[in-house]
């Protein structure tokens, strides 16, 4: 399997979501009618009952092959807005031969809103979202309010959404969103953080981070809808 595998089988004019090959949800750019594209349940996609759980920003994929690889009995769902990184998750996927990832390529606040259903999922992560770090581009940021109520939407009650930056003006701007929301309660106490977590699993920014000598931020919120 190689990334040249994923291609797209119609033109811009054309384009739709439509599942490639195996296992690889491709969501178009500047797309409105994501109503009219029936999505699959998890539970027919991967044709088990077994918990989802799904990683925004996964990158080039290293964290969720290697937390699929260890946790067979879970589905794990990876989600990336960048067309390159989405093949490179499938590929290395399909390199490891885990049939227990599935790939989207697409905006996670479109996905979480149009594509997954209430109660549908069972753990969230995000690791080390784009702090857009300049303060003119922050209202770029992934973690605002509609997105994490859309996110308490998909996930069933009293599940947890776990997240990892590197970034200290973001990690303050994401405790305060999620303090401030009626849906969520942080799992850790003030200052609603932890630095260290040894068994979190290896990233490409976790590790690049952690050499740099650079703090990580790890926090988790739970769902109390």
């Amino acid at each position: 399997m190689k990334t040249d595998d994923i291609w797209i089988p119609f033109t811009f004019e054309d384009r739709k979501p439509i599942i490639l090959n195996d296992n690889f949800l491709f969501i178009p750019r500047n797309y409105t009618s994501h109503d009219e594209f029936k999505f699959s349940s998890f539970a027919e996609i991967f044709k088990n009952n077994n918990p989802n759980y799904v990683e925004y920003c996964s990158g080039n994929g290293q964290w969720i092959c290697q937390k699929a690889e260890e946790f067979s009995n879970v589905n794990w769902v990876a989600v990336e807005r960048r067309f390159d990184r989405a093949k490179k998750i499938w590929t290395r996927a399909k390199k490891a031969n885990l049939s227990n990832v599935f790939v989207v390529f697409g905006d996670a606040q479109i996905f979480s809103e149009k594509y997954l259903s209430e109660d549908s999922i069972n753990r969230v992560f995000i690791n080390f979202p784009d702090p857009w770090p300049k303060q003119k581009h922050a209202k770029n940021r992934l973690i605002q309010h509609d997105f994490i109520g859309s996110v308490s939407r998909t996930l069933k009650p009293n599940e947890n959404m776990i997240i990892a930056t590197d970034h200290d003006d973001y990690s303050s701007q994401i405790i305060n969103t999620f303090l401030n929301h009626p849906s969520w309660v942080s799992s850790f106490n003030e200052p609603f953080f932890i630095s260290k977590w040894p068994e979190y699993g290896g990233s490409y920014f976790n590790d690049l981070f952690s050499d740099m000598g650079k703090n990580i931020f790890y926090m988790k919120f739970q769902n109390k809808k």
